[in-house]
């Protein structure tokens, strides 16, 4: 992990009460219930970068739903 990425990781940590990280699932980040602007959704399900939640800065990542719900559309 990129040393700038863990410092806001950890920062996110003490800031998030130990929530740094956070779900999507349906374009919804499940940190703040708020809906993910489709490009950022999109570079989250691809996962070639670490994204933030433009509302509350956790961490994005793919809900294993999701996932297997994309993978099997295409």
């Amino acid at each position: 992990m990129a040393p700038d990425i863990f410092t806001d990781y950890q920062k996110l940590m003490k800031s998030k009460n130990g929530r740094a990280v956070a779900v999507v699932t349906f374009e919804q980040c499940m940190g703040c219930s708020m809906k993910i602007p489709a490009q950022i959704y999109n570079e989250v399900m691809l996962g070639e970068t670490i994204k933030f939640c433009p509302h509350c800065a956790r961490i994005l990542l793919v809900s294993p739903e999701e996932d297997i719900a994309d993978q099997s559309c295409g």
